[in-house]
């Protein structure tokens, strides 16, 4: 009977690991659209041998299940991910800005020109500048004058105020993107807690599947360094060392008004990562709002100041 036992414990050892590989075949099957899901292969394995009358024989075979991952390329996926994802940012508040002092085309006697709002404005103004100096008494001439002085300075005023707004929905953007990242880091924590507790004795792909999902979704929003940790954990920082994810405990970050600005808090215990964080679309708001912006403003005003003591110097 020992014998006879022995081959049916083998045997039914046999169909459990093809049940296995059958299930993991099926499973690649089903999710091979879903999003974050990792391919998972079968590795068998032989049982240790026993001795039955004098007679080596082997224990059967077991099957293991693992999702095929490779940390370093997920690692470079994301890096990449927070460059792109910054620099598409970037592009479309600097698009919101090239509106703005952008050239547009206009038709005149003489076929299309390109020509921008405040530059017609300048056009405009030291035309009439022109026209005064040889006319300097005529009164509708002066009138023109004044005229063209109110729609320059109109244009400033609009272009300026056109940056501000640019400002403003960028504070708006970087307050919704510290939103999504609590939440993404939250999730991410609870599931680093559900995957110590299931490895290593059972299959803990599903939930690295959807860890990894919401780490790429993070990828998309901040520029991160991972870390791996014990019982297959992960651990979470800012590209400038706040720490966002340890273990089953995740550190939220918040937002702060300074000097006008929305600012960004985090790390244990929080700190203003501002002029630290880079990638994602948090990186690529603040790159805008704070390098460019500021440029651009002090472009336009050291324009303006520029004409005024040009058309100081043509009046006098």
């Amino acid at each position: 009977m020992g014998t006879l036992t022995s081959l049916l414990n083998i045997a039914s050892e046999a169909l459990l690991a093809d049940q296995a590989a059958l299930n993991a075949t099926a499973n690649n099957v089903a999710n091979q659209l879903t999003p974050g899901y990792t391919r998972e292969v079968v590795s068998f394995q032989s049982g240790d041998s026993v001795s039955l009358s004098g007679q080596a024989q082997s224990s059967g075979v077991t099957a293991t299940v693992s999702s095929q991952r490779d940390r370093v390329l997920e690692q470079r996926v994301q890096q990449q991910t927070q460059t792109t994802s910054q620099s598409a940012a970037l592009q479309t508040a600097l698009q919101q800005v090239e509106n703005i002092f952008g050239l547009t085309s206009a038709s005149t006697g003489s076929g299309a020109v390109a020509s921008s709002q405040l530059g017609t404005a300048i056009n405009g103004f030291f035309s009439s500048l022109s026209s005064l100096e040889a006319n300097p008494s005529d009164t509708a001439t002066r009138q023109q004058v004044l005229t063209a002085a109110t729609a320059l300075a109109g244009a400033f005023n609009s272009a300026s105020s056109q940056l501000s707004q640019i400002s403003t929905s960028l504070n708006q953007q970087v307050s919704g993107d510290v939103s999504q990242i609590n939440s993404l880091t939250s999730s991410i924590a609870s599931l680093n807690s559900k995957i110590a507790s299931t490895s290593p004795n059972g299959d803990a792909g599903s939930l690295e599947d959807q860890r990894q999902e919401d780490i790429d979704q993070l990828s998309q929003l901040v520029g991160l360094d991972q870390i791996s940790t014990s019982q297959n954990g992960i651990s979470l920082t800012t590209s400038g060392g706040a720490v966002l994810v340890s273990g089953d405990q995740s550190f939220q970050a918040s937002t702060t008004q300074v000097a006008g600005n929305t600012d960004v808090l985090a790390g244990d215990p929080p700190q203003d990562v501002t002029s630290n964080l880079s990638g994602g679309d948090l990186g690529g708001a603040l790159q805008a709002r704070d390098q460019y912006l500021p440029t651009y403003s002090a472009a336009l005003d050291n324009l303006a100041f520029s004409l005024e003591l040009q058309s100081i110097s043509r009046t006098s």
